[in-house]
């Protein structure tokens, strides 16, 4: 199995974790956002 490396990882995908993960991407970081899923 291939391991990914990840700069960041939020978990929430809310209003903030989605606009921290937008903020981070459009600077290149590579983020892994998680979410529960009801």
């Amino acid at each position: 199995m291939a391991e990914t490396v990840y700069d960041l990882a939020i978990i929430g995908a809310g209003v903030m974790g989605l606009f921290t993960a937008d903020f981070a991407c459009r600077r290149g970081a590579r983020v892994l956002l998680l979410d529960e899923w009801r």
